[in-house]
């Protein structure tokens, strides 16, 4: 993510060199995770194939996206994502029919992963912009890759993973699988628009935000244009959203009812997630790192300070803690916001 925004081109191919050496490494550590796996009888041999193969092409997938950035040419990242709901929508239901089990579900997993690779790829060998860098396993230039930097932005995914998936892990350890199953089908469906439309103004931001610092321009007015762009749209997108899974919770999916108090509780934080998601990596990708890793931390201890007052001292019901986790995250994006600002002065 850090190689779109450099300064320098030898810099940028020098990250994506360091790129290509961490996938074949990671991708080896995983082969030998998953043998040891299957001997041990932990994994089943499909699960350890399918867990390799959706890897490396999510892998594989990073990088080229990171390149379609790169070349000013977003909209291969969008193409690949079209491909790969396709796929999904096509064949992961016949799979399901014809083998009816999990097999058949990673199956149409890791084709999907694989459509998103190999769409990207070619979309980028197509692109007019400059020569895509070639990924090859090479002796990196250790001289100008910034490692305090890269050590960072892996830690800032780590705890932004762990953050994202807070609420879900918490309401399982303290209140249950059913609590847990309830928060899980609200984010199943809340979660959507920022797939489909936050995260597809992502690359289009990084794009225009990376050439921007690149060429040392003023970014203040994309930054702004973003966030506009995400508000604007959030409303009304998480208003249809709630309404729709509402009415079909209540007449077709009766069974889910108990999920509702949790949609409505949960929504606003992905409405304020969905603004800022386009601008969330602006600190990454300018090697801001230090920043972005101390929201992060920050955030994820809010988070576990919250939900440590909601259970012991509050004893807070499950819908109660929920709600504080969510204020809680809506105000840590709130001041991401403000750090980004803040860092690049606008």
């Amino acid at each position: 993510m850090v190689a779109p925004a450099a300064k320098d081109a030898g810099v940028c191919e020098e990250f994506f060199k360091l790129s290509g050496v961490a996938l074949t490494v990671t991708t080896g550590l995983l082969v030998f995770a998953s043998s040891v796996g299957v001997l041990g009888g932990y994994l089943t041999l499909s699960f350890a194939l399918a867990l390799f193969a959706a890897s490396y092409f999510q892998g594989w997938s990073n990088i080229h996206q990171a390149i379609a950035i790169y070349q000013g040419n977003p909209g291969a990242i969008i193409d690949a994502r079209l491909a790969q709901g396709i796929v999904y929508g096509l064949f992961q239901p016949l799979f399901v029919y014809l083998g009816g089990s999990i097999e058949a579900l990673l199956l149409s997993d890791v084709l999907a992963r694989l459509f998103f690779a190999v769409v990207l790829f070619i979309e980028n060998k197509k692109g007019r912009c400059p020569a895509m860098p070639r990924l090859r396993v090479t002796r990196i230039n250790w001289n100008v890759v910034r490692i305090k930097d890269l050590f960072l932005s892996n830690l800032s995914v780590l705890f932004n993973g762990l953050s994202v998936q807070f609420i879900v892990i918490f309401s399982g350890i303290f209140f249950g699988a059913q609590a847990s199953a309830a928060v899980g089908v609200a984010y199943k469906i809340l979660s959507a628009p920022v797939r489909i439309v936050s995260q597809a103004l992502q690359p289009y931001f990084l794009s225009e935000f990376s050439a921007s610092y690149r060429s040392g321009a003023a970014v203040r007015g994309i930054l702004y244009k973003y966030l506009k762009i995400g508000f604007l749209i959030s409303l009304p997108v998480y208003g249809v959203v709630v309404l729709l899974a509402s009415l079909l919770v209540e007449s077709y999916l009766i069974e889910w009812i108990f999920a509702l108090d949790y949609l409505y509780v949960i929504w606003p934080a992905f409405l304020i997630s969905f603004f800022v998601i386009p601008i969330s990596q602006a600190l990454v990708v300018t090697q801001n790192s230090q920043a972005q890793m101390k929201w992060e931390v920050l955030r994820l201890l809010l988070l576990c300070v919250v939900s440590f007052i909601c259970v012991v001292f509050l004893e807070a019901s499950a819908l109660q803690a929920v709600l504080s986790l969510v204020v809680s995250m809506g105000l840590a994006y709130i001041s991401l916001i403000y750090i980004v600002i803040k860092v690049f002065k606008v």
